[in-house]
């Protein structure tokens, strides 16, 4: 797992509000369960493509936002996470975006880095339907 220096101590008496766009059914549920043990404080948004993503960007303040680059979910017209990214970026919003995704080389960090994620999150790729 690679995850990006730009990321700070959290407080712990806070609610974050996060967003999770990922479309595989199977690493949704497991992330937001890593989630709500590890933070005790959140209130998790579920997307599984685009349009849902920036829906919940539109009506709610996100803190952090867990983007899986490659969205493979029928209705994602082509988005992916780095699109979402684009989005936050380009609106100025105050973000911590964390890229996922199975891809680990170097030049998709760096992309995802250079475009303003925060972190990279490597997915195993063994996992069923990865």
């Amino acid at each position: 797992m690679y995850f990006g220096g730009r990321f700070n101590y959290m407080d712990t008496a806070a609610v974050y509000e996060v967003l999770i766009l990922e479309d595989h059914e199977m690493y949704r549920p497991a992330f937001c369960a890593l989630l709500e043990k590890s933070m005790k404080t959140v209130n998790i948004h579920e997307a599984s493509n685009y349009k849902e993503a920036i829906n919940i960007l539109s009506s709610v303040k996100i803190d952090f936002a867990f983007l899986d680059i490659a969205l493979n979910h029928p209705g994602a017209d082509h988005k992916t996470g780095i699109d979402v990214l684009k989005y936050i970026r380009t609106r100025e919003m105050n973000i911590r975006a964390i890229m996922l995704s199975s891809d680990k080389t170097q030049e998709t960090i760096d992309k995802c880095l250079d475009a303003g994620a925060s972190g990279y999150i490597i997915k195993a790729k063994d996992a069923p339907n990865a």
